[in-house]
């Protein structure tokens, strides 16, 4: 075969690219060690030194994510489960390519599923919705949401240019149209990372990461949020005018939060975030990437309680990755179950997103609560995984650039 790639290598590379376009319609997870179909739930040990270990309803799966440039390489996940059916569909997923760190094909994706782990392409729709922009800047921090009243689809973009972060909103009835960008929020780089939509009581709320001039090697970041000034007189998301940010208290000790999801979760009548949080102790040269992923709760939107324990560490028991990335989350009330889609960097340099762990809820939290009541913050556990480990910097060291 190599042969005969050699005298045809324009046919040889046609070919290819159709087999794995073809590939692409019938994406399957691989599974990680841990649990299968059926087992009952296990204890996960980053938490075992706590009063009530907590059962993973799931262990996680890595997703092959359907890429237009076949890589199956991917970051930034947000999705959604519809309480209906949608274009056939119920769960739907914006993301954005990321082979090898390639910012260049950092761009908005759409993906639609059945379930929570397979994914394909709407029929009829094209992948990237928005193209690479010019050199020296790049798209990321996709945030989707869904209009259950007018039944549209609304997403942000970040595109971050040599000096700026600008949010721009784009909407679908279809999920194959999408009307042009709408700039929602300009600020100086890198003031604006990661917008993320939270609709509860009071005003529309979008939040997001300030990272300052250093961005990724700040030495100090904040959460911030805007509100929607006119949500009650305008009848489309795209039309929302942004409050000046205001800081929102969520800090977790010893660390910095680079990205994360916010959401209001109406059964439990709390906002819920999950946030990528590097330590403050990384060199300056190695970054925002060696990420954990913690929980945060709150009341009210603006004051959030953290806890010691990461919801997913890197030295996790299913596969230890380099980086653990922006992720998004869904609560299923029926089950009492927090669903979790994280971004993750192996040890192979390739960024894939995974489905789980998935937790039952109330038993997370009791355990959450516990680990802070006996003081979590202070203990050598929660030390050890506030290290760079040098084996994770081998690989943060090669990377050209961190979404």
């Amino acid at each position: 075969m190599k042969e005969e790639c050699s005298w045809f290598p324009k046919y040889c590379v046609l070919l290819a690219l159709i087999l794995v376009n073809a590939c692409q319609d019938t994406p399957a997870p691989q599974g990680l060690v841990g649990l299968r179909p059926g087992d009952p739930p296990k204890l996960y040990p980053e938490l075992a030194d706590s009063l009530n270990p907590v059962p993973v309803i799931r262990a996680p799966v890595v997703l092959d994510v359907p890429t237009g440039e076949y890589s199956h390489q991917a970051v930034h996940p947000s999705v959604l489960w519809l309480n209906q059916v949608w274009r056939g569909k119920q769960f739907l997923m914006m993301m954005t390519p990321y082979p090898g760190g390639n910012a260049y094909y950092e761009n908005p994706s759409f993906l639609v599923g059945n379930d929570a782990d397979h994914w394909s392409v709407l029929e009829g729709a094209k992948n990237p919705i928005i193209t690479s922009p010019p050199l020296g800047q790049n798209n990321s921090d996709p945030d989707l949401v869904f209009n259950s009243r007018t039944q549209e689809l609304f997403f942000t973009n970040r595109l971050a240019t040599l000096d700026s972060n600008i949010i721009t909103i784009r909407s679908t009835r279809d999920g194959v149209h999408w009307t042009e960008g709408k700039t929602i929020v300009a600020e100086r780089s890198h003031n604006v990372i990661s917008q993320s939509f939270a609709f509860g009581p009071g005003k529309p709320k979008m939040y997001s990461v300030n990272a300052g001039p250093l961005g990724c090697r700040s030495r100090s970041t904040s959460v911030e949020v805007r509100e929607a000034e006119n949500a009650d007189s305008v009848n489309s998301i795209a039309d929302y005018r942004w409050s000046k940010p205001s800081t929102v208290y969520l800090h977790q000790p010893g660390f910095m939060v680079w990205h994360g999801e916010w959401r209001w979760v109406e059964p439990l009548q709390v906002y819920l975030a999950v946030v990528a949080a590097f330590p403050d102790s990384t060199p300056n040269s190695y970054g925002c990437g060696d990420n954990e992923l913690f929980l945060a709760v709150s009341k009210d939107g603006l004051h959030f309680k953290t806890f010691p324990h990461p919801l997913v560490s890197r030295k996790n028991p299913w596969q230890v990755v380099a980086s653990l990335y922006r992720a998004s989350f869904v609560y299923d009330e029926a089950r009492d179950v927090l669903m979790l889609w994280p971004s993750v960097l192996t040890m192979k340099s390739e960024w894939k997103i995974w489905h789980g762990p998935d937790w039952k809820f109330s038993a997370l939290m009791d355990t959450l609560n516990a680990s802070l009541a006996n003081g979590g913050f202070q203990s050598q556990a929660y030390a050890d995984l506030r290290k760079s480990d040098p084996s994770f910097r081998k690989i943060l060291s090669g990377l050209t650039q961190v979404p």
